[in-house]
């Protein structure tokens, strides 16, 4: 299996980049940091894989007659809904760009494109250049913390455990929330 991996590891970076999206670029560029990967063609492939991935969600939004979505999803909240679109259509630029580092608005953002019929060449371009800068803020965030973790030589290793357990324990107290109140 690892052999499979590692014969075909741009293969699975692409597939990995359409279905989990930057989520997995973080652990490529650090593969690529220590030289398990090339960099040049992690970041190329990566921004292919989201580039496919973002363009499915905005014809998924094209085919979704708008006011249909717009009314099941949030037929609560109409004054909140026409506010947000008003302000959708006027900045689409700013929406595109900035759903990259919200986590949980990039795809909404990419169907609400599409539902708002916005041009898909004026969508795609936008969209690569959101895409394009995310990714690059990415790669230098992974390199500048190697380099600083490098810096600090042996005491790595107790940083790591330092940051992982209260990480660790923060995701399960979310979590025991999140259950707690599904339960309510």
């Amino acid at each position: 299996m690892i052999e499979l991996l590692e014969q075909n590891k741009y293969l699975f970076l692409f597939i990995g980049m359409l279905i989990g999206g930057e989520t997995i670029f973080l652990p490529a560029v650090y593969l690529a940091y220590i030289g398990k990967l090339d960099l040049i063609p992690t970041f190329g492939i990566s921004v292919l894989g989201s580039f496919i991935s973002d363009s499915f969600w905005y014809f998924v939004g094209r085919m979704v007659p708008p006011n249909d979505w717009l009314k099941k999803r949030y037929f609560r909240r109409k004054e909140l809904i026409d506010k947000i679109s008003r302000m959708f259509e006027s900045n689409v630029a700013y929406f595109l760009i900035l759903s990259k580092f919200f986590y949980g608005t990039r795809t909404a953002v990419q169907i609400i494109s599409g539902v708002k019929k916005i041009s898909y060449q004026y969508y795609a371009y936008m969209n690569l250049i959101g895409i394009i800068i995310y990714l690059m803020v990415i790669a230098a965030l992974v390199y500048l913390a190697g380099e600083g973790a490098e810096a600090l030589g042996s005491n790595v290793h107790k940083i790591q455990i330092i940051i992982t357990i209260p990480a660790a324990l923060l995701i399960l107290i979310h979590i025991w929330i999140k259950r707690l109140l599904k339960k309510k």
